[in-house]
């Protein structure tokens, strides 16, 4: 019964993935198509999805990436 549930589980958000890939990949050629992402967007997205560097001094380091801008 567990071991159902997980392989359910498992390829319910295999597919979940997949549809979410999919969409962003058909946004993304619908955008490139239409509109011209300005790099500075890309980066912006880029950062937000990449995860944070587990640091102590995670805000001092903040601070002074974002003094660089």
């Amino acid at each position: 019964m567990l071991v159902r549930s997980v392989t359910f589980l498992y390829s319910l958000s295999e597919f979940l993935l997949e549809q979410v890939t999919h969409t962003l990949m058909h946004m993304m050629q619908y955008h490139t198509s239409n509109i011209k992402i300005s790099p500075s967007l890309l980066v912006c997205v880029a950062a937000v999805h990449t995860p944070p560097p587990l640091q102590p001094h995670s805000r001092t380091s903040l601070k002074r990436s974002h003094t660089t801008w």
